[in-house]
Order: C-alpha cells, then structure tokens, then sequence
C-alpha cells in the first residue's frame, strides 16, 4: 500500500515537472501582445519607458506600449503625433540619464 501511495506521488511530480517545462518552453509562450490601442493622450510625467510592438512578431496589431511609473501597460496607435513626441520626450530622457549615470562612476 506505502509503495502505491509512493508511485502515484512520484508520478504526480513529474508531471507537474513536464507541465511546468512545456508552459516555459519558447514554442508554447503567447507573445505578450497588444489587442487594441487607447486614442487617450498620457502625459510624460506617467510614463517611465516604451517598447515597439510590430505585427511581424506575432501581434496582430502595431502599437507603441507605454509603461507607466506604477508599471501599467498602456497600448497607444504609433501613427498619432502625440505618440512620437512622447517617444521623443522619453529618448532624450534615457540619454540624459545615461549621461549622468557615466559621469558618476
């Protein structure tokens, strides 16, 4: 009964083991995408960074995903002039801060 019980307790582990490596394998990972972007204008003091989303990765959609100080993920249309003057906004602060982070050390 004991060797039972410690058969069907090894098997249980692997497979969780074998689930646990298939949701972490790079084939079975669904991109983190954007489905639709916000017409919502944010302001350069919210956002503390940015990444390019491309349809050509495995989104449907293009999207410029902005990521706010308190970690918010906000998806915004790439074409709109207020999107590119934040992008600008927040590259020329990444070079200021680069800058003054090689000065000090």
């Amino acid at each position: 009964m004991a060797l039972r019980f410690s058969v069907f307790c090894l098997l249980i582990l692997i497979i969780i083991c074998c689930w646990k490596t298939l949701q972490v394998s790079g084939n079975n990972i669904t991109p983190d995408c954007c489905l639709r972007v916000s017409p919502t204008e944010i302001s350069a003091n919210r956002v503390k960074d940015y990444r390019l989303q491309t349809a050509e990765n495995n989104c449907n959609i293009n999207a410029v995903v902005f990521i706010t100080k308190r970690n918010i993920r906000i998806c915004s249309p790439p074409n709109k002039k207020w999107v590119q003057k934040l992008i600008e906004k927040l590259n020329i602060r990444k070079k200021k801060n680069a800058r003054h982070h090689k000065k000090t050390y």
